[in-house]
């Protein structure tokens, strides 16, 4: 009979690989087809996993199996703050995952524009709470146009994708990553997370959301950046910062939607087709329609009665259900979840041969090679 091979790792590290996971004995054990009590038993080194049990450990906590081999467990980075009221543990796998990749992403970045000897200013204003949300917006839509190219307000009719993309170059024109989720992160759970460390600050959209959706949270999470208070947000944030999330999103809707664009439309409730004005004003701003009902209604736009009425309507135009399965090529894939400008300075690296084909492909969201040129060069193409 051959010997069952065990897996030699540091009993500590196993503890902590899972529970900096978000994961709990159930949820492993459920996995692995095992009960608690023998994780538990392997966690404090009373018995050891095989060596099968253990590649599927590692690829369940997202860590390189020698990290296992460690005597002890390695720092990480702090927990960031948790605008959500979603309960502990609610799509927290996920998150702490995305929150891990942030900072490998951010990281990866410090050394590839050291190395090239690239200038790390970025020109991202300051904000403060003090500040009128009207004033803040003006001014963070101001510096993103001007090393940027976002058409203003009512000056172009756009796709809402075509919109998101334009802020985002704009956004990553002042000096931040702009990130999307790998994994399935549901913009309902989170909407953004932002790591606001200088110089190289990371934003990261839920790749589930709705382009104009994104938009307005890539907003959001570039106001908790110039606030120098980054965090992980949802729709519907906790109590103890509702003050916070609601300065955010009043400077995020400003910038998007100020208020001298929707002074060009009339009262909602003074036209015939409301919904249709809605509709111009979102290809003309990149603003979903419910974040342009609720600006009109902030403004003193629209009456509260045909607010609701056009709120109920717009909800009810939403999909229903999952979207079926659809092909998207490998390098959009890619440059969706990295972004144009890490793209970018990792394609300048593997050209300047500073990192080898392997290595590129890898911080390009594991990219297979025969896609590494495709994106190298549409990153080339963009925001240059």
């Amino acid at each position: 009979m051959v010997a069952r091979m065990e897996a030699l790792v540091t009993p500590s590290v196993l503890q902590w690989a899972r529970e900096s996971a978000g994961l709990d004995l159930a949820d492993v054990a459920k996995r692995l087809k095992a009960t608690p009590d023998r994780i538990r038993s392997w966690e404090k080194g009373v018995s050891r996993p095989t060596w099968g049990q253990f590649s599927t450990l590692a690829q369940m906590y997202r860590r390189p199996t020698a990290i296992f081999y460690l005597d002890e467990p390695p720092s990480e980075p702090d927990t960031p703050p948790d605008y959500r009221t979603a309960k502990p543990g609610q799509g927290s796998s996920e998150v702490k995952f995305e929150w891990r990749r942030m900072h490998h992403v951010r990281g990866i970045a410090l050394d590839l524009s050291v190395n090239a000897g690239m200038d790390l200013a970025n020109y991202i204003p300051q904000l403060s709470l003090d500040e009128e949300a009207g004033a803040s917006g003006a001014r963070l839509a101001s510096a993103i146009r001007r090393h940027g190219q976002v058409p203003k307000p009512g000056v172009r009719s756009l796709s809402p994708d075509l919109w998101y993309r334009a802020w985002r170059h704009g956004v990553e024109a002042l000096g931040a990553l702009v990130l999307q989720t790998r994994e399935r992160v549901d913009p309902h759970v989170v909407r953004g997370m932002s790591l606001p460390s200088q110089p190289i600050p990371i934003i990261n959209l839920s790749s589930g959301d709705t382009p104009a959706g994104r938009t307005f949270s890539l907003l959001h999470e570039l106001v908790h950046v110039a606030l120098n208070g980054g965090g992980i947000c949802s729709p519907t944030p906790g109590a103890a910062s509702a003050a916070m999330e609601r300065y955010c999103d009043a400077v995020a809707a400003s910038a998007l939607m100020p208020a001298s664009f929707i002074a060009t439309f009339p009262r909602l409730d003074s036209v015939a087709d409301p919904t249709a004005s809605l509709m111009a004003a979102a290809r003309l701003s990149g603003a979903s329609r419910e974040a342009l009902l609720y600006r009109f209604r902030e403004l003193g736009r629209v009456s509260e009665a045909v607010f609701a009425q056009l709120l109920a309507e717009v909800r009810q135009s939403y999909p229903q259900g999952a979207k079926g399965p659809s092909r998207v090529p490998r390098d959009t894939v890619a440059l969706s979840r990295v972004g144009y400008r890490f793209a970018r300075l990792v394609g300048d690296a593997f050209k300047d041969a500073t990192i080898t084909e392997t290595e590129a492909a890898r911080y390009l969201d594991r990219v297979p090679r025969a896609y590494l040129e495709r994106v190298v060069r549409r990153a080339e193409g963009a925001g240059r």
